[in-house]
């Protein structure tokens, strides 16, 4: 089961600048539990990077739209245009951080969702690239062959915080 146990920190409002200037020299992804009432920390973060709706996208599988395998590739896909741009990939998860194995990545890829959450092992290229398919590998000017995960790239879990 991939799901992610993060250390808590607990940020101010007016620092989270300073968290995104931070990540990627802190080596780790970021989870945020929106706490304020209008979900300021969640449309903060929407503009800065791509989104994934992920509840949304659970509700189209409740309703037999989607599929769960159709959400990994998704998460796949977005995951990919974000390392490919540099760009936060924003998994906005609802009241609760899912279970990440529900979402599959195929077994033709070579890699698991546990292989992406670790940063450090995730960032070597010969761990990155498994996600590519072939149609996918170039770099952001379009050139051919060329894919390379630009170094400003990371995640962001958003999750709203909920009182129990």
């Amino acid at each position: 089961m991939t799901l992610l146990k993060p250390p808590i920190i607990q940020i101010r409002l007016e620092d989270l600048d300073k968290v995104d200037n931070q990540l990627n020299y802190s080596e780790k992804y970021v989870v945020l539990w929106d706490k304020t009432l209008n979900g300021t920390v969640n449309a903060k973060y929407r503009s800065k990077g791509i989104v994934v709706e992920l509840e949304k996208e659970q509700d189209r599988v409740a309703r037999k739209l989607k599929t769960e395998e159709d959400i990994g590739e998704t998460l796949r896909a977005k995951l990919v245009s974000a390392m490919r741009i540099g760009k936060l990939l924003i998994i906005c998860c609802g009241d609760e951080i899912p279970d990440f194995d529900k979402y599959k990545i195929p077994d033709s890829f070579g890699i698991t969702w546990d292989d992406v959450f670790n940063w450090g092992e995730f960032r070597k290229k010969e761990n990155y690239m498994k996600l590519l398919k072939d149609n996918e590998n170039y770099d952001k000017f379009v050139n051919k062959g060329m894919f390379e995960m630009d170094k400003e790239f990371n995640v962001a879990f958003m999750s709203r915080y909920v009182k129990e």
